[in-house]
């Protein structure tokens, strides 16, 4: 492998790559200049993917109704992403869905002088450390805030920390320093971004404003149910150069940042296109892991929820209806619950009728005599209505249901595998008003992982 030697002119002394002392080099003028960029530390693609910190998130269910109503995505500030030890970490941090960010991303440009007889002889006559944070913002796509009805939009937002010139990156005032990004899909006009893309700014212009946005933008068609979920999956990179006038051909260099999802699913209630952080995990499922957390307070509104998923998820064996060695999914992600969307199609609205069908059948009826038997008289219900309604888990709402035991392959080992209570209406409804919401806020998709806490 052929050696380069790059040293550096100072009043008439050869100076190593690295020191920070620079003055006029020795006429050349034959000589080819350039600059090149690179990051300090070179990561690929894949140390992206399996590297972000934060590999799980919850979300209170206390707390889903609030957050969804006033579009609070709990975003990262770049103060907590400079006290962050997880945003220095391979792949960056995730905090969760909708927030993401890298912190001390480090590039050194460097402007060369070459002797084209003698190619591994170069001059250093110029050097730009750039140090850098970058936050990521995923969003509900709300039709008030964007002029598309169809397109799916994600932001970043570049932070130099630090910048140091030397030579001529110093002297030279039309010196300048380029930060950009890429989105790879597996069709390029899935994500794009026309309009706003970083910043080409000279050295004392990024001195003194230190920021500036990306904002992808991928197209999709009208949120509907025949057009899916119009999932677009990309891999952004960021993209730095620096550049000196009378270095010609600036080389670029390019870093995996992390992966997103855009989709525009029609079911949503909260809002049919969106962006999120989703990271494809090796065994399958998606970092960051997403939970709901239930609480057994007494004033959460489903306390009688929260006590029999607490049973269900620690002590299955106690559940109804009986079952040996019972064992019940969604306590962790390698065990995860899958969302199944009653509207998505036909199969799917026959599935969660069945497991609510069987989880009767099955599980109160026949375990929990008369259980619906007594009458309450509400005031929204003045005629009277039955007092208890019966509580299934896994939920309806999930792969895992009841019913399971009719749709999967060898499904007859999954007969009885779930667990079924009488619980008051009220506490059932506000338990799957919250599991609903959650569902839409967290843009948790048709086959969506996820697992559920109770505390």
């Amino acid at each position: 492998m052929r050696s380069i030697t790059l040293v550096l002119a100072v009043a008439g002394t050869l100076l190593l790559s690295g020191t920070s002392a620079f003055a006029a080099p020795t006429p050349r003028s034959n000589w080819i200049k350039y600059t090149t960029t690179a990051f300090a530390v070179d990561e690929t693609a894949e140390q992206a993917r399996r590297g972000p910190s934060n590999t799980t998130y919850g979300t209170d269910a206390n707390d889903v109704l609030r957050k969804s109503a006033a579009n609070d995505y709990d975003y990262i500030s770049p103060a907590e992403c400079g006290t962050k030890d997880e945003a220095d970490d391979l792949g960056g941090w995730i905090k969760n869905r909708f927030a993401w960010c890298k912190r001390d991303y480090k590039t050194l440009s460097e402007a060369k002088a070459c002797d084209p007889q003698r190619p591994d002889v170069c001059v250093i006559q110029g050097t730009l450390t750039t140090t850098f944070t970058l936050i990521g913002y995923g969003e509900h796509t709300q039709d008030p805030d964007r002029p598309s009805k169809t397109d799916r939009y994600m932001s970043f937002t570049f932070f130099v920390t630090s910048m140091v010139a030397h030579g001529v990156f110093q002297a030279n005032s039309e010196a300048n320093y380029r930060l950009s990004m890429g989105c790879y899909t597996n069709n390029s006009p899935d994500c794009t971004a026309p309009s706003a893309n970083g910043a080409l700014k000279t050295v004392p212009q990024w001195q003194t404003d230190k920021n500036a946005k990306v904002e992808f933008i991928s197209p999709g068609k009208t949120p509907e149910k025949q057009n899916g979920d119009q999932f677009t999956h990309g891999e952004v990179v960021v993209f730095s150069r620096g550049e000196v006038p009378g270095y010609p051909g600036a080389q670029q260099a390019e870093h995996p940042a992390t992966s997103i999802r855009f989709d525009s699913s029609w079911y949503n209630g909260k809002a049919k296109r969106g962006s999120i952080f989703y990271v494809p995990d090796p065994p399958g499922e998606a970092k960051p892991h997403p939970y709901l957390k239930f609480s057994k307070a007494s004033d959460s509104g489903y306390k009688q929820v929260a006590d029999h998923l607490d049973q269900a998820l620690n002590r299955a064996t106690e559940t109804m209806p009986p079952f040996s060695d019972k064992q019940l999914p969604g306590k962790s992600i390698k065990n995860p619950l899958h969302r199944l969307v009653q509207s998505y199609d036909e199969q799917s609205k026959k599935r969660v009728k069945d497991n609510r069908y069987y989880a009767k059948s099955l599980g109160c009826n026949p375990y929990f005599k008369d259980w619906n038997k007594e009458i309450d008289y509400p005031p929204e219900y003045p005629q009277g209505r039955p007092k208890n309604e019966c509580d299934e888990y896994p939920f309806a709402s999930t792969y895992e249901g009841a019913a399971r035991f009719k749709y999967d392959k060898d499904g007859e080992k999954f007969k009885g595998m779930f667990s079924a209570k009488p619980v008051h209406w009220r506490h059932n409804g506000a338990a799957g008003n919250v599991l609903l919401a959650w569902y839409n806020w967290d843009r948790i998709a048709q086959g969506d992982a996820y697992f559920i806490k109770v505390e």
